[in-house]
């Protein structure tokens, strides 16, 4: 399947959004649940974004799949990081661009599109 460039890039900003909700989540979690045998008192309204909170290596996962995106974008691998990546998106843009109010709001982004690739 041929993807456009828009949406790889939609689908790279996406991601960003998310990688971004769990990473702050996981931060959450780590934060009042490690040393105890409480777990999260909520669910999330995404099935999806419920499986990547709990998978182990959810964030290693979003980093490669933002770098594969980029790498079919035409960018040589060796020739950026993910940190380069991650720096050049600014949230406050991306929560404007899909109507989110905060990045809480990632549950409502569209990701039937965004699935169609994996």
């Amino acid at each position: 399947m041929e993807i456009q460039e828009k949406d790889l890039q939609e689908l790279q900003e996406k991601l960003i959004l998310i990688y971004k909700f769990v990473t702050q989540e996981k931060l959450y979690e780590k934060f009042f649940f490690e040393d105890c045998n409480l777990e999260r008192p909520y669910k999330y309204k995404n099935r999806w974004i419920e499986e990547l909170v709990q998978m182990d290596d959810s964030v290693e996962f979003l980093k490669t799949c933002i770098i594969e995106v980029e790498e079919l974008k035409g960018t040589r691998v060796e020739d950026i990081s993910f940190i380069d990546i991650f720096e050049d998106q600014d949230t406050e843009s991306l929560l404007d661009k899909y109507g989110l109010v905060n990045l809480e709001d990632v549950e409502d982004l569209d990701l039937t599109v965004l699935l169609e690739y994996f």
